[in-house]
């Protein structure tokens, strides 16, 4: 922004130039004689020429200028060709003027004014504020100075004025409010028709803003109206706009008068008190469709108004109320209050410059220096919804793009492995641990058992190593066995041992035993011998997607057996009410009893397995502590140590053998039975076992987990990324375009952000703990930082 004063020295005007980091240049020229001269002839034409409009160009009313007094010239009613004086001396006017301002002196500040516009991007204009110290001055129409023509700078050069003194700071901008609010003080006059001011006001702002009128009525006393009027200025609610439509006149130590009465001015002098206060409330803009404004314009901005529009000389009604609707379109279509002059200015010049002459050269805008231009901010839901859905190039970006990422199943997997492990650290922390102690006693055959049970190259595994660990088994107190081994082809010299101890446990009705099954590699079933176990007491040993996922029960019409694991649980269930055998019992009794709706897949989830999207399929959680789930011991342990420490050791009622994570562990390839150990599982092992290396996670140690989760009646359903993210996509959008319509500030909104990313975190957490539900995190929270961080750093900039 640059700024020039303009001083008259006797026969002399002093022009000083101040723009950037305290430039300043200065240079004299002699005073504009001719220009003034030109002037004075040019009033008294324009003057003549609206006082003497025909009716039959009007009609019969509103045929008066809002001034009732002229400041220069003489009013003339005969029959003379105004207009066409008034064409010769708008013309002769502004060659003077152009003249002298071309004046060689002035072509340092010219130059230097057009390159400072150079330097700015072509897209952006350069605004030039002249402040005058003479009236004789102030009223040349310094708005049409082709200041840039000799350097190709026409256009981009915006003149507005201000004044020469400026003694209060500017009016503070309150983006508290949705919704601007105008003050329209309307005059009264017994020949003049100000009450369409008001009607423009309604038609053209109405759904955009909040407008009050206050003015003279019948019966109401000079004195009530004065009151009344400065109360409404001094409103709580405050103003952005002040409206005057009516009559004025200049009156320098007054600050100018407003007619409010036909026979009483209001000076600004009066209400200055009641201005400082709206202006404290954020009154930005004052416009006056009236007469001779210009002390009135300096007296405001002098107040601290942002923005101050006068008409500098007397106008017509006519040509007020079409300069009013003209300039009020513009300000609807959310143009600053210095374009909406402008294209008005240029209309009135462009297409009524016949009817309405030299119209064009009579409105001035005063501006505050270095303040922001005055716009009309859009608001309501026409305009919510219209923002709302009109996305953003970045916006349609960040949207699609993390949309395909949460489509990948290996972004899937790490998120979700990540999640549960801050769930396990969440439940560590805050004591949400569950308390339960474990029903289901893990007997691992590792390594180290191999070797002291001297079982070289055992496949699967050596059948009279089982039958002593079944026997061992016999000796405790437990319900349910299972075998985490598939016995499908008969080894004679050591299967007659197996048999043995099974026909001993069954003969004794104490102890139900349970096996897997498997499908090879051309997706035929194996089964365990029948010498060894029921065909229905046989269990899936599957585990999905390396155990994240829980192993689901088949539908109705499937024809596969239920998981291992859910056979131990209903069996472990079933023999804590019930003291019959279990001979007799199917599996299929019970489960429509028995187990959670989330046990089985829903249709919508079976469908999208063939896009490789698990939506809504329950996984294992791991945010539990395995000594929550199991306990554990070696099977050589388990066999050296007498069965009464054992029982008081480990009183679970369950038992599974399984593979403890030596190479070979698997059914159709070695090492099939170990998994990539979870992050969340390696932070319980770290927690209890400092030292510890995680290294592999067993497949028996899933089955567990599995075992405990259908017990419990347990299953954590994740929601799907896509699902929250197109959700958190339609909150972030819509609480950005009513940022943007409330003009929150920039801290407030990134204080916001990231109050809320925290808030939603903690409370994914909670509800994951108490309902099972798990709700994803950093893929919608970043499309929520993508939207609002470029904003930001722009308005910033």
């Amino acid at each position: 922004m640059l700024q020039l004063r303009v001083q008259h020295l006797e026969q002399s005007c002093l022009f000083d130039l101040s723009w950037g980091q305290g430039q300043r240049l200065s240079t004299s020229v002699s005073f504009p004689e001719n220009t003034i001269s030109s002037y004075k002839v040019w009033v008294e034409a324009y003057r003549n020429f609206y006082q003497t409009l025909s009716v039959n160009k009007f009609g019969n009313t509103d045929q008066t200028l809002r001034g009732k007094s002229a400041s220069s010239g003489t009013i003339n009613s005969s029959k003379m060709d105004w207009h066409s004086r008034l064409a010769d001396a708008e013309t002769q006017l502004l060659q003077d003027f152009q003249k002298w301002l071309r004046s060689d002196k002035l072509h340092e500040i010219r130059a230097t004014v057009s390159q400072v516009c150079r330097a700015e991007p072509e897209s952006k204009s350069v605004d030039l504020m002249i402040a005058c110290s003479s009236l004789e001055l102030a009223r040349l129409p310094w708005e049409v100075w082709e200041i840039g023509a000799e350097f190709g700078t026409t256009g981009r050069i915006k003149i507005t004025r201000m004044p020469v003194n400026i003694r209060t700071p500017p009016a503070s901008i309150h983006s508290e409010r949705s919704r601007a609010r105008i003050l329209a003080i309307i005059g009264q006059d017994q020949t003049l028709n100000f009450q369409s001011d008001v009607e423009t006001l309604q038609e053209k702002l109405k759904p955009l803003v909040t407008i009050e009128t206050v003015g003279w009525k019948p019966g109401k006393s000079q004195s009530d109206l004065e009151a009344e009027i400065k109360q409404a200025i001094t409103d709580e609610k405050g103003w952005d706009i002040l409206f005057f439509a009516g009559h004025s006149n200049e009156r320098k130590m007054a600050g100018g008068e407003l007619g409010i009465t036909p026979d009483h001015h209001l000076q600004i002098t009066d209400i200055s008190e009641q201005l400082k206060v709206a202006k404290d409330r954020g009154l930005q803009f004052a416009l006056f469709n009236s007469c001779n404004g210009l002390d009135i314009a300096e007296a405001l901005i002098d107040l601290g108004l942002n923005q101050v529009a006068v008409m500098r000389e007397p106008i017509h009604n006519k040509v007020a109320q079409e300069f009013l609707l003209e300039f009020l379109q513009n300000l609807a279509q959310y143009k600053d209050v210095q374009e909406s002059l402008s294209t008005t200015c240029k209309l009135l010049k462009l297409d009524k410059s016949f009817t309405y002459p030299s119209a064009y050269l009579i409105p001035s805008l005063f501006c505050y220096p270095d303040t922001q231009w005055f716009r009309l901010k859009p608001s309501g839901w026409k305009h919510f919804f219209k923002q709302f859905f009109r996305p953003k190039p970045h916006e349609i970006i960040a949207l699609a793009t993390l949309s395909v990422l949460s489509l990948f199943p290996f972004v899937q997997y790490h998120l979700l492995e990540q999640r549960v492990m801050i769930q396990a650290i969440y439940r560590d922390h805050t004591g949400q641990v569950p308390d339960n102690s474990p029903a289901l006693f893990l007997v691992k055959i590792d390594n180290s058992s191999l070797e002291e049970g001297e079982l070289i190259d055992p496949e699967p595994i050596s059948r009279k190593y089982l039958a002593r660990l079944i026997d061992q088994a016999a000796k405790l107190d437990v319900n349910v066995l299972g075998i985490d081994y598939l016995l499908n082809i008969s080894w004679p010299e050591e299967d007659q041992a197996l048999e043995k101890s099974l026909m001993a446990i069954k003969s004794e009705q104490k102890i139900q035993s349970i096996f897997i099954t498997s499908r090879d590699s051309k997706n035929e079933r194996r089964w365990t011998l029948p010498k060894f176990a029921d065909k229905k007491w046989q269990g899936d040993s599957r585990v999905w997607e390396n155990g994240r996922y829980m192993t689901l029960l088949p539908l109705e019409h499937e024809q596969r057996p239920f998981p291992l694991s859910y056979l131990l649980a209903l069996s472990h269930k079933t023999r804590e009410y019930q003291t019959d055998s279990l001979g007799e019992m199917s599996p299929n009794l019970l489960r429509d009893n028995w187990f959670s709706p989330w046990m089985r897949p829903l249709l919508f989830t079976r469908y999208f397995y063939q896009y490789y999207q698990y939506w809504l399929h329950p996984i294992v959680d791991f945010s539990i502590p395995p000594s929550r789930v199991y306990e554990s011991i070696s099977a050589q342990e388990f066999l050296d140590t007498q069965p009464e420490q054992l029982q008081k050791r480990y009183p679970q009622s369950v038992i599974m053998i399984v593979p403890g994570g030596y190479a070979n562990a698997g059914i159709n390839r070695p090492g099939e039975d170990n998994f990539p150990v979870p992050p969340a599982f390696c932070y319980w092992q770290n927690k209890s076992q400092p030292n510890h290396r995680c290294r592999i996670l067993l497949g028996g140690e899933i089955h567990a987990y599995l075992f405990h989760h259908f017990l419990e009646k347990k299953s954590v359903v994740p929601v799907p990324d896509l699902w929250f993210l197109w959700l958190f996509a339609l909150a972030a959008k819509g609480l950005k375009v009513a940022a943007e319509q409330y003009e929150i500030d920039q801290k407030k909104v990134i204080f916001f952000i990231f109050g809320g990313t925290l808030f939603y975190g903690l409370v994914c957490l909670q509800v994951y703990v108490y309902a099972s539900v798990l709700l994803p995190i950093v893929i919608p929270v970043s499309l929520v930082w993508i939207y609002f961080i470029p904003e930001v750093n722009l308005r910033k900039s």
